[in-house]
């Protein structure tokens, strides 16, 4: 099993709220996101304890095969680890954007798209999500709306809590907004089509580049299932929240020790933090999972045992079938 350094991401709408939550003790301002795994080029996860500390996710799947994925998912995937886990701090409006679909993403050289799911761990009062749209819209309207930036008046924006989850198709117009904080399970892409920021303007005076062709191109203007996922939290039951062909994410709220039991999955699994402190142990081995922080755990693990400390846990689970 292993945790990774997080890669802490400054952005234009970062705030401050991901190192309290994750508890780390620097002080820095603008952080945006933390890539807790990730097998990206340029931002690959590097373990940060134990026997493989320093190494990349990378080094690991080329080191361990199907071991680490499992069988299905290396004869699908191969040495690229099929997904990124992000916490996501907009302190200001994120950008109204979309992303393709796998068929689209090969078609201009990328492996894959880009379907996601989101957990809300913290949101401020009045704080929304943008997803889909409130109104019909043809292509010829759409492309209007996003060369004159009144693609937002086109949104549906839902008021979002703690606990909400949504998920996030290819294809789907979305925008997340302020004071919202959550977990991104994705696919491994960082494909992203901005089609409208606010006008807003980086350190050298510039706008941020928009790809309204493309967004364009990747857009599904029937998307219309804006609700959130429909679930009830349970004690010490995993629910589901997503299952998808991209990836598989439960909720798992804990008051008391828990065995999973993975020997049947055939998938890595990754162990999510959203609140509260745990520790995982499988076959003499042990780590601790801190809120804010991502265990990884190898298909070749039968299963682990989660241990809440002092108080409730609750963690995300996430793998690929």
């Amino acid at each position: 099993m292993w945790t990774f350094e997080p890669i802490l991401k400054t952005t234009l709408w970062g705030g401050s709220r991901i190192a309290r939550f994750k508890g780390l003790t620097c002080k820095a301002s603008g952080i945006g996101e933390s890539w807790e795994v990730s097998d990206l080029d340029g931002n690959v996860s590097v373990v940060a304890s134990g026997p493989d500390k320093g190494r990349s996710l990378r080094d690991l799947i080329q080191h361990y095969g199907a071991d680490l994925t499992g069988r299905r998912n290396h004869n699908r995937f191969g040495e690229r680890f099929p997904l990124l886990v992000k916490i996501i701090d907009a302190d200001l409006d994120l950008s109204v954007q979309v992303h393709p679909d796998d068929e689209m993403a090969r078609r201009y050289g990328f492996p894959n798209g880009k379907s996601e799911m989101w957990y809300v761990v913290d949101a401020a009062s009045g704080s929304r999500l943008g997803l889909g749209f409130n109104c019909s819209l043809t292509r010829d309207r759409f492309v209007e709306m996003s060369r004159s930036g009144d693609i937002e008046q086109a949104l549906r924006f839902l008021p979002v809590r703690e606990c909400d989850a949504f998920l996030i198709p290819p294809g789907t117009v979305h925008a997340i907004g302020k004071g919202v904080m959550l977990v991104e399970i994705q696919q491994t892409s960082d494909i992203t089509y901005r089609l409208y920021d606010y006008r807003r303007k980086d350190s050298a005076g510039n706008e941020r580049e928009l790809h309204i062709d493309k967004g364009t191109e990747a857009v599904c203007l029937d998307f219309t299932d804006c609700a959130p996922v429909g679930y009830r939290p349970m004690n010490d039951i995993p629910v589901c929240l997503a299952d998808t062909p991209n990836f598989t994410v439960n909720v798992v709220n804990l008051d008391h020790d828990l065995m999973r039991d993975y020997s049947e999955l055939d998938s890595f699994v990754i162990l999510t933090a959203v609140k509260g402190n745990a520790v995982v142990s499988s076959g003499g081995e042990s780590v601790s999972l801190a809120c804010g922080t991502s265990v990884l755990i190898p298909a070749s693990t039968s299963g682990v045992t989660l241990t809440p400390v002092a108080g409730g846990f609750t963690c995300l689970e996430s793998f690929v079938r």
